[in-house]
């Protein structure tokens, strides 16, 4: 009984944090525009036949959210600026209680103003951040589920809404949205979860609502066309079954940005990794391995940065030149945030994967020229 009013209080702590923060001092409620919760209801969608015995249930969840801080170079009114940074917290019952559990989270969350039109909006979120998943895998106790084996898991979601402002404080509306849970190959089984829901929120203004047409004046960007970004990282994997060896990959990236649209820079460059878990795979298919040559990976990439001020959300689509290991394929995708601690020094996570078969989870530092 004890255990569950835990569990409970920790569920309403992290879904009001938001408010409390906001809560703290006069002054960051008046630079904040808004708060509100969400509340939805969707399936977990298996991509993998091994995960359907568990994934039969309604997947049922609340996400509170709250805009902190508005984008330097937009709207002085955050209530019609076209980037407003913020948080989300969550909490879902993952249906199959016994095996999957529920989930808790807290990520970094911008939202996108695409459209206006009166008191009829339509908005874009997206975030990534950490969870705390209560069930995992286990040989003895919990065989079934190959979803998820550990508890800490970074969370990543996108939500499309249209909204309707029912007064000049408060707002509802219905969105579509998805959530996707892994520990990027940490320890394994790691097949992670896809969850697609249906959703109604409700928003409170803490400034009232004027009903102006958006409006884009774009910021500065850090990334302006020529910047050169250097970064090393590592990460760690569990290679094979759950209970495989584990690889420590190091990766050097070089990143060049050739051209800007406000906030949203592209360029491209190159990426060097050194992972001995090729070694693993070759031996497994009775290959040769050659030391240290099979132990390199070369890849190019074409990169996306959006920036909001300190904080960066990048996404990097890969091909490999050089690439021993039979298990993957010849392309990759990275997903990551950057955060500017220094000048011009930054810090620096990110994911790795395969499309939907994640490689490792990774961190780093590094630096623009």
């Amino acid at each position: 009984m004890q255990r569950a009013t835990l569990k409970i209080l920790l569920a309403i702590i992290l879904l009001l944090s938001p408010v409390l923060i906001l809560a703290q001092s006069p002054s960051i409620t008046s630079t904040t525009s808004y708060a509100g919760l969400s509340a939805f209801a969707g399936k977990i969608i298996p991509h993998d036949d091994t995960l359907k015995p568990i994934t039969n249930s309604l997947v049922k969840g609340v996400r509170a959210y709250s805009a902190l801080q508005k984008i330097e170079g937009f709207n002085s009114d955050l209530n019609n600026s076209h980037f407003v940074l913020g948080i989300s917290t969550i909490y879902i019952n993952l249906g199959d209680i016994d095996r999957l559990g529920k989930a808790y989270g807290v990520q970094p969350t911008f939202y996108w103003k695409i459209y206006n039109k009166g008191r009829f909006n339509v908005e874009m979120n997206a975030g990534l951040g950490i969870s705390y998943l209560t069930k995992t895998f286990s040989n003895n106790f919990n065989p079934e589920n190959v979803a998820i084996s550990t508890h800490l898991n970074y969370w990543g979601m996108v939500s499309l809404n249209t909204t309707y402002s029912i007064s000049n404080q408060i707002s509802i509306g219905l969105g579509l949205e998805t959530h996707h849970f892994s520990n990027g190959a940490i320890r394994k089984p790691n097949y992670g979860l896809n969850i697609i829901a249906s959703s109604i929120n409700v928003t409170y203004y803490f400034n009232a609502l004027s009903f102006k047409p958006i409006s884009f004046n774009p910021r500065s960007n850090k990334f302006v066309p020529g910047t050169l970004l250097i970064s090393i990282g590592t990460g760690i994997k569990e290679t094979g079954g759950a209970g495989g060896p584990k690889y420590y990959p190091v990766s050097l990236t070089i990143q060049n940005n050739t051209k800007s649209k406000g906030f949203i820079a592209f360029g491209y460059g190159i990426n060097i990794t050194y992972d001995k878990s090729t070694r693993f795979h070759k031996r497994a298919k009775n290959l040769n391995y050659s030391s240290p040559n099979d132990d390199f990976q070369t890849g190019l990439f074409l990169a996306g940065t959006l920036t909001l001020d300190k904080l960066s959300f990048y996404t990097h689509l890969g091909t490999y030149l050089y690439n021993p290991n039979p298990r993957l394929p010849w392309h990759y995708q990275k997903f990551g945030i950057r955060y500017n601690f220094f000048k011009n020094l930054f810090f620096q996570c990110e994911l790795k994967t395969h499309l939907n078969s994640a490689d490792h989870v990774g961190i780093g530092l590094g630096i623009t020229i």
